[in-house]
């Protein structure tokens, strides 16, 4: 069972091609730096302000049974929060490909990033628009 501090972001696709949709559920998790060490651990003169949690995504299946996909889309990139999720078949293989949204961060422009279904980042990223408080993400086909 997670224990949320803010809203889970969540998406519904079919990843595998098996006409019955997963889905994405994106949280936050504490960073670790190099060392192995959990970013924000309590140290003297630290304040609670200093923790940084990095948001993850999670895979489900339709009945909401957990499968071993994990997905840290923007870890060790500053991003803080967890990301915005959408799914749909970005490259027409019948298959939905999950895309990410990068959290807020102070330093770096918002950042959309794609992955396969099996958590396998496809190569493909954009920067979005010029502002600090994150980007959502969406998925449609026009004709």
């Amino acid at each position: 069972e997670e224990d949320f501090d803010e809203m889970p972001e969540i998406a519904a696709g079919d990843i595998d091609g098996d006409g019955v949709s997963e889905i994405a559920l994106s949280i936050e998790q504490e960073q670790e730096n190099e060392k192995g060490n959990k970013k924000g651990d309590k140290k003297k003169g630290k304040k609670e302000d200093d923790e940084k949690k990095a948001g993850i995504i999670r895979i489900l299946t339709g009945t909401g049974e957990a499968t071993t996909t994990t997905i840290e889309a923007f870890q060790g990139m500053g991003f803080e929060g967890p990301c915005t999720v959408a799914m749909g078949d970005i490259d027409g293989d019948g298959k939905a490909e999950i895309i990410a949204g990068a959290g807020r961060d102070e330093d770096n422009d918002p950042l959309i990033r794609v992955y396969k279904g099996d958590g396998t980042y496809t190569g493909t990223s954009m920067k979005a628009m010029d502002a600090k408080t994150g980007v959502n993400v969406g998925y449609g086909t026009f004709q």
